[in-house]
């Protein structure tokens, strides 16, 4: 294949200016510095690939350089790419202009059904959209959009704030746990796959009230954040103020939702619900105040030339976004001091102190509070917690595992995956590694915390699913147990059979 673009990048250094092939498909990185590289090759009309991937979804496989070495014969195979296109159209049949097109997967994660986007683009004036370069699969379509004036008030759904901008996915669903799948071999190039972009459906109302047991006639504020049904650019919110006596009740479209209670003291209170099509009555929600999360930093090794950035992590990202819309420092990210301390306010509910923006090399160690390990566990919040002792310890001497797959006659076996993960369910998904070992059977994971690890050896993973904790449930049984201390470095073997 003439004139692809082909990437090369170390696990270390400086990466490598993309370079072309000729006519003959061939291309050379000369000058190399010693190092793992991944290769990976593009062209327009075709699917990106890497060196030893399965699939589009699948890992590669590293190519090491050795000094001196002359590695020859590596070879990438180009799919053509596939493509879908369509119209999307209203109920009267006109076209819908500048909607918003997304083709992608739906995926289980963290226990819902999610829209994971591989493409997007814009209808035209027509109507009419086209979105190329798919690997082969199964992709989902939606379109996220305002309908037509004539198609709102045909539907009677004007007094409803939260109908407009909606999402609908091929061919008329309005939830992604209905969707009709769009099946693409390599190379299709398949047309007719029209969105009728009807109106947003049956309008439930979900009523309830939110209660501030220190302020009983206060009438706190209450926000309603929808997830825009799978599709991350339909995600919005509505915010107003409750009844006396802290009641509210507001008309809702079907999907997934957090109502978020809050009052001006910094209290607040949250719950997710899914509205479908029954009116929803007696929720409540009871406000408590935030916590506050302060400590400092240690750094093992020479100081890095940048500070990091602490956050309590919440797995409901909007509806934490929506506790504290209102004031900017609350509940946000912050920037370890130059005295190395860090101070969080706004902290409410299931969190994860994370460490972020360190430099490359450096890992965190450990984060203590209470003289417990808290590192990649999950905290519940109470009312008013005050956490005044968390010392987040990071280095730039991680533990290191490397080892050798061998097949039935000791030689290096390639083509599957090692999968390591820690023995502690709760540190999953954080403490997940997926690597395929090189054309020599050799694998090397670094950079990795202390504790106790289990590896084991699969012909096939799903990506969409491989770091959960119970997709790794069922690799347990045939896992090597391994226990990694600070800055230790382990190495392994593993046999593999193709009878797995």
């Amino acid at each position: 294949m003439r004139k692809a673009r082909v990437t090369l990048s170390g696990d270390a250094g400086a990466p490598r200016d993309p370079i072309y092939t000729d006519n003959e498909g061939r291309f050379e990185f000369a000058n190399l510095a010693p190092a793992r590289y991944a290769v990976a090759a593009w062209k327009s009309g075709w699917v990106e690939t890497t060196f030893g991937a399965r699939s589009f979804w699948d890992r590669s496989v590293s190519i090491v350089v050795t000094p001196g070495a002359v590695v020859e014969g590596v070879q990438l195979a180009l799919d053509r790419g596939a493509a879908i296109s369509g119209r999307v159209i209203d109920e009267d049949g006109e076209p819908l202009v500048n909607a918003t097109v997304d083709v992608g997967r739906a995926i289980m994660r963290d226990g819902r059904l999610r829209f994971i986007s591989a493409g997007s683009t814009q209808t035209d004036d027509l109507g009419e959209y086209r979105v190329g370069g798919l690997p082969a699969g199964a992709f989902v379509v939606g379109v996220f959009g305002f309908p037509p004036p004539s198609a709102r008030a045909s539907a009677g759904v004007s007094g409803d704030p939260m109908q407009r901008p909606h999402t609908v996915y091929y061919p008329q669903s309005l939830t992604l746990a209905q969707v009709t799948p769009v099946s693409l071999r390599t190379g299709d190039d398949v047309s007719s796959i029209d969105v009728t972009f009807i109106a947003s459906g049956p309008i439930a109302r979900v009523s309830g009230r939110v209660i501030d047991p220190k302020n009983p006639s206060a009438r706190p504020m209450v926000e309603f954040v929808s997830d825009g049904n799978g599709m991350p650019g339909a995600m919005m919110g509505l915010n107003m103020g409750t009844q006396p006596g802290g009641e509210f009740s507001v008309p809702l479209g079907p999907g997934e939702y957090t109502i978020v209670g809050r009052t001006d003291a910094g209290g607040a209170a949250m719950q997710h619900v899914t509205v479908g099509q029954e009116d929803i009555s007696g929720i409540q929600l009871v406000i408590a105040n935030s916590a506050r999360v302060s400590g400092r930093v240690i750094y093992e090794g020479a100081r890095p030339p940048a500070r990091p950035v602490v956050e309590a992590w919440a797995p409901e990202p909007l509806g934490m976004m929506a506790i504290f819309a209102n004031n900017p420092q609350e509940g946000r990210p912050t920037l370890v001091g130059s005295d190395d301390r860090f101070t969080l306010t706004g902290v409410f509910g299931r969190r994860e102190l994370r460490v972020n923006q360190l430099v490359p090399g450096w890992i965190v160690k450990s984060i203590t509070t209470g003289g417990r390990d808290v590192l990649d566990v999950p905290i519940d919040f109470k009312d008013g917690d005050n956490l005044r002792d968390v010392v987040i310890t990071v280095t730039d001497r991680g533990a290191e595992l490397s080892g050798v797959v061998l097949d039935a006659t000791g030689a290096p076996a390639t083509g599957m995956s090692a999968l390591l993960f820690a023995e502690d369910r709760r540190q999953l998904p954080r403490r997940a590694h997926w690597e395929k070992p090189d054309l020599t059977g050799h694998f090397v994971l670094a950079g990795l915390p202390a504790g106790a690890y289990l590896i084991a050896l699969a012909a096939d993973v799903d990506d969409t699913r491989w770091s959960t904790p119970e997709y790794l449930d069922a690799f347990r049984a045939q896992a090597t147990r391994i226990t990694l201390g600070d800055a230790e470095k382990k190495s392994i073997t593993l046999q593999w059979s193709d009878s797995r």
